[in-house]
């Protein structure tokens, strides 16, 4: 009876070798003992499997189809409230949050549908927009997530101006420009191949 409520519950996780090396980076950045924050998105989605043998970590989403592949790997989750956007098994809605519960975390992993130098990060739905902006304010530190095919891509509604965020993770075809720019005003920018260079080389 379990394994056939886990097959009909199971999520089809996305898996692309690109998007396997970013979630990867992402994983790199979480340390024992942390409260972190992953949103929604294909990338997020794959970084639970990255972070199981970490110890006492809890993961606070949105992401339903997250939620699940974190129960799957014993990984602590906190599943926010609000209400189901669409068909994207993501939370968000006025209520998201409980008002009397006082929620602090490490590090919010945002993953965004859009980056402009003009517009900065940009994601598709109002809704998550006011979602992520919380995330934000809740989190000591912000990291957005995106592959090099959202840079320079606008969408509907700004979470953050592009010189806001001091950390990124992509892949390895970040345009120059964008290189520079985050060079020049102290964002630090990590593609995949960082790491994979590194653990080549251990």
């Amino acid at each position: 009876m379990k394994e056939e409520a886990t097959k009909l519950l199971s999520p089809i996780i996305e898996e692309n070798s690109e998007k396997e090396a970013i979630a990867k980076v992402c994983s790199y950045m979480i340390e024992d003992n942390q409260a972190i924050i992953l949103t929604g998105g294909n990338i997020c989605r794959l970084v639970p499997k990255y972070i199981k043998d970490k110890k006492n970590i809890i993961v606070l989403t949105n992401d339903l189809l997250l939620a699940l592949e974190c129960g799957k790997l014993s990984i602590q989750t906190i599943v926010t409230g609000g209400y189901l956007i669409g068909n994207t098994f993501m939370l968000a809605g006025p209520m998201l949050v409980n008002p009397n519960m006082d929620i602090f975390v490490d590090k919010a992993f945002i993953e965004v549908d859009g980056v402009s130098l003009e517009r900065g990060f940009t994601v598709n739905n109002v809704e998550f927009a006011n979602a992520y902006k919380y995330f934000k304010s809740i989190s000591k530190e912000t990291i957005i997530v995106a592959d090099s095919s959202k840079f320079d891509k606008i969408s509907l509604f700004q979470i953050a101006k592009v010189d806001e965020i001091k950390k990124v993770i992509s892949d390895t075809n970040v345009p120059d420009e964008y290189k520079s720019f985050f060079f020049e005003n102290g964002t630090q920018i990590f593609c995949s191949f960082d790491f994979s260079d590194l653990e080549r080389e251990v």
